[in-house]
């Protein structure tokens, strides 16, 4: 019977239906070294939902997602990397992009900033790349700062407390000529 073959542990992947639900307090936390692979979505964390391939929801203000490096050289680590493995790439593309959201005020999921990287030239050996940093204004997005290749642009006004180029920004007032 089912209930024997799972009381003596001899189920094996063979046995268990494709579609089958196991409990997660059926399953011992430790795997090992074995690795999860799936089709499907995963959800982690109280209320996940599983509409995209990974949903991680933390329920309080601690870590959400923490990705960890142990290894002890001076090489970098951990990297996180955002990979758009494209059929035809072409100049322009929209390589990735991270949105931060909340609720606005009457409950509706609003993107307040994001982070976005296009493919300015996908030419190999002459690759040229942009990333756009944008806070949104009035509901529209328009980068307010990017970086190209070795230059900045700055759309609106620059805050500056301190000193530019050696300069008392505060004492020289709001004409900074002469900066190299």
């Amino acid at each position: 019977s089912d209930a024997t073959l799972v009381a003596s542990g001899a189920i094996v992947n063979a046995d268990i239906n494709a579609s089958a639900a196991i409990a997660g307090s059926k399953i011992s936390p430790n795997f090992g070294s074995q690795n999860v692979v799936t089709t499907g979505n995963v959800g982690i964390g109280t209320g996940a939902g599983t509409s995209t391939p990974l949903h991680v929801v933390g329920s309080d203000n601690t870590t959400t997602l923490l990705v960890e490096s142990t290894d002890a050289d001076a090489n970098v680590g951990p990297i996180i990397e955002l990979f758009r493995n494209s059929g035809s790439p072409a100049d322009n593309d929209a390589l990735g992009r991270i949105d931060f959201r909340a609720d606005d005020e009457s409950g509706n999921v609003s993107t307040f900033a994001r982070i976005a990287v296009t493919a300015l030239d996908v030419t190999n050996n002459t690759e040229d790349g942009r990333i756009d940093f944008t806070a949104v204004s009035n509901d529209t997005f328009n980068p307010s700062f990017s970086v190209i290749g070795a230059g900045i642009d700055v759309t609106g006004n620059i805050t500056v407390s301190g000193t530019v180029d050696g300069r008392d920004v505060a004492t020289d007032g709001t004409k900074l000529d002469g900066i190299a």
